[in-house]
């Protein structure tokens, strides 16, 4: 029995180990939107860490860009012992101001001695924290934090003067740095009676940290008089420089006037329809009316014809 327990005993002490902790990228402050790199290293004692799967569903009031591998790996020395850190970065977008807690998050790994050798699998939760997130100030509620953003307008055909039933088309496109494209707001004009709005699905997109929205939206008008198109006014924030942007739609204005051409042609080529039809109903009653005459007549006659006179009588 000792002699067993002999045998297993460096089993026991060179047992594989593994460990998970988090930890987010220092600033001064965090803003709304902003992002902030959170750095989750996974550790094992092996020679490697592999097949990593993380349950970040705890994690609320965020948007969360997961890695799609390690940043890098590296090697560490713990208490006097060589450990294996595969470091992955995650993207946290605050969506709102205030303490944001984090939960802990459920890694599950496994760890290997060398290629070809078993594996073990471990499953280990992070320690919960909180952050502090900033608005900026004067701004309550949700601003998009990002260095850069460019805002573009574009009508097509300008609507300088239009008629009832014209049609204009308007896009805009909004881009921006270092936030995800599902963080980009909506500009699109909101519902009027005097114009008839039809708005495309926005199309988003990110392409080498920059991300884009292009929404497009047909307009058309559909009572006489002024109309305008309101002014729009979108914030961004600026927290390397501190500094609260607005980018401005200029309102538009346009009159619009009776039918368009279009219009009175489909007017027209219905109120010609109505009296062809009419004139052809007519007619046909016309004709009818006096073929019915006939037949009475030529009744009427059979009937009083005299008798045909007879030179024997």
């Amino acid at each position: 029995m000792r002699i067993s327990l002999l045998l297993f005993l460096p089993l026991f002490l060179f047992a594989m180990q593994g460990a998970v902790s988090v930890q987010v990228q220092p600033k001064s402050r965090y803003f709304v939107s902003e992002k902030i790199v959170l750095q989750l290293d996974v550790k094992s004692t092996g020679f490697s860490v592999g097949d990593v799967r993380v349950d970040s569903s705890g994690l609320k009031d965020l948007i969360i860009v997961a890695p799609q591998s390690a940043a890098y790996v590296q090697s560490e020395e713990i208490d006097g012992e060589s450990w294996q850190v595969a470091v992955y970065e995650y993207e946290l977008y605050p969506l709102r101001g205030g303490e944001i807690f984090l939960a802990p998050l459920e890694v599950s790994f496994t760890g290997s001695m060398g290629y070809g050798q078993p594996k073990s699998a471990f499953t280990k939760s992070t320690e919960p924290f909180t952050l502090q997130v900033d608005s900026p100030d004067g701004i309550d509620g949700f601003v998009l934090s990002t260095p850069k953003l460019t805002l573009d307008v574009t009508y097509k055909p300008d609507p300088t003067s239009l008629k009832i039933g014209d049609a204009f088309e308007r896009t805009v496109t909004i881009i921006a740095t270092d936030v995800p494209d599902l963080l980009l707001p909506s500009v699109a004009i909101e519902q009027q009676k005097s114009l008839r709005l039809y708005d495309d699905e926005p199309r988003l997109s990110m392409e080498q940290g920059r991300a884009k929205r292009v929404e497009h939206q047909t307009i058309i008008a559909s009572q006489e008089g002024n109309v305008t198109l309101p002014e729009q006014r979108l914030y961004w924030y600026d927290s390397v420089n501190g500094i609260l942007h607005a980018e401005i739609i200029e309102a538009v204005e346009f009159e619009v006037s009776g039918g368009s051409v279009t219009a009175k042609s489909e007017e027209q080529g219905s109120s010609k329809t109505f009296w062809l039809l009419l004139g052809v109903l007519l007619l046909i009653a016309g004709s009818v009316t006096t073929l019915l005459y006939i037949i009475r007549y030529e009744k009427r006659s059979i009937i009083h014809l005299p008798r045909s006179i007879n030179p024997r009588e």
